[in-house]
Parts: structure tokens; sequence; C-alpha cells
């Protein structure tokens, strides 16, 4: 009976012996199997994948332009806004724009503080123009 035991024994550490080896061959094959396919297809997708990274790049650059666009015309708008709010007070005043360009007709006559804010509104429009 001892016979079949230790020979059940060694039966059983050969089975797992054999299992351990197995399961090592697995591992190291599935190891150097991976190597081998990240080596060959890690040129493939980074050259699929230019065009999409490329996409999403620009796509990028133009929502930050866009958000700059925004917030020029913003800027634009309010000086536009300050722009209409003295000319209004200038019409109040007597002050009539004409049809023609950079002819001003006037009521009264104007004082050097009324001279003064028209060269300001002057400058305005030239620093409006140059952006």
């Amino acid at each position: 009976m001892e016979t079949i035991i230790t020979a059940g024994k060694m039966s059983a550490a050969t089975c797992e012996y054999a299992g351990r080896i197995s399961i090592s061959y697995v591992k190291r094959s599935s190891s150097a199997l991976m190597f081998c396919l990240k080596k060959i297809t890690s040129p493939v997708v980074r050259v699929v994948s230019s065009p999409y990274v490329y996409v999403k790049g620009k796509t990028q650059k133009s929502a930050q332009e866009m958000a700059q666009a925004d917030e020029k015309i913003k800027r634009l708008e309010e000086k536009i806004a300050t722009i209409e709010k003295k000319l209004s007070s200038l019409e109040r005043s007597g002050v009539i724009v004409s049809a023609q360009k950079n002819l001003i007709q006037e009521k009264k006559t104007l004082t050097k503080a009324k001279s003064a804010l028209l060269q300001f509104l002057v400058n305005d429009n030239l620093l409006l123009k140059d952006e």
C-alpha cells in the first residue's frame, strides 16, 4: 500500500510540475508574442491614426481661435456702444454729423472741450479701424 501512495504522490508532483512548466511556457510565449505584435502594429496604428490626431489638433485650435474672435467682437461692440453714446450726447448738444465724410455741421460754435471730445472720437474710430 505504501508503494501505491508513493506512486500517487509522485504522479501528482509530476502533474503539478508539468502544469507549472506549461503555464510558464504560455506566459513567456504570450509576452514574446505581445512584444512582437506591438512592434509590428504600432507603426501601422500611428500612420492610420495620424489624420484623426491632426483633425483633433485643428478643432482645438479653431475652438481657441473662435473664443478669441468672440472676445474681440465683444470688445468692438462695447467700443461701438460707447462711441454711439458719445455721438448721441454730441447731437443733443447741437453738433450734427453730415452724410459726407469728415464734414461736421455746427449749429453752435465749438468750445475747446467739445473739439477735444470730437478729436477723442476720431482717435477712437482710427483705433477701431486698426483692429
